[in-house]
């Protein structure tokens, strides 16, 4: 009786162990506006290599150009010296886990 609660408790951890891999890469945005690409964003790089790692081009704005992702996440770049990145800036989503799998599944 008791292998086969063990049994039973291996399954559930690996199943439990897929699934959080799985929601792992799904909770990935990709390529686009997300924080890894946001940090590999390094002075002096042009508007277009910018916009190259962000997947699309910013929007003009004080002074600076600002990309916005699905979730409401927001990337902030100055460009000085013509067209070098200077300062930068990122504001996280306030969109909870249930918000972020509701607009996967269109139901929002």
């Amino acid at each position: 009786m008791r292998k086969r609660y063990f049994i039973v408790a291996a399954l559930l951890a690996s199943l439990g162990s897929v699934g959080f891999v799985a929601a792992t890469l799904l909770m990935s945005n990709g390529p686009g506006v997300t924080k890894a690409n946001f940090d590999r964003i390094e002075e002096e790089m042009t508007l277009q290599e910018v916009e190259q790692i962000l997947g699309r081009p910013g929007t003009y704005t004080w002074g600076g150009y600002y990309w916005q992702a699905d979730d409401g996440a927001k990337a902030f770049v100055v460009f000085v010296k013509g067209d070098s990145a200077g300062q930068k800036n990122w504001n996280d989503s306030t969109e909870s886990p249930l918000d972020k799998i509701c607009r996967w599944l269109h139901l929002r």
